[in-house]
């Protein structure tokens, strides 16, 4: 695809960065994976919020999808937290 994530000022990210940003990134993913599963199979967890989680995955999603439109370097949140920026290589 010819893209790279690098830091703000285009230096290599480091392994803090970098879990951060995959941790960020695939957090609605697992959340909805948590969520579903106890919508569907015997749960102690209250209905209640297993609904609510599953509105805060609904968020998630729609905050990710949206946040790189107001972004200056079109960045998502998670790139926002982790100080990384999706670049094009040369």
């Amino acid at each position: 695809m010819g893209i790279m994530v690098t830091g703000r000022y285009g230096q290599s990210i480091g392994l803090g960065s970098s879990l951060v940003r995959s941790a960020l990134k695939f957090a609605p993913w697992e959340l909805a994976h948590f969520t579903i599963w106890h919508m569907v199979l015997p749960s102690d967890y209250p209905e209640s919020l297993i609904y609510s989680l599953l509105a805060v995955v609904y968020v998630l999603v729609l905050i990710y999808l949206i946040s790189p439109l107001w972004s200056k370097n079109k960045q998502t949140v998670y790139d926002l937290i982790a100080g990384t920026v999706i670049r094009y290589k040369n």
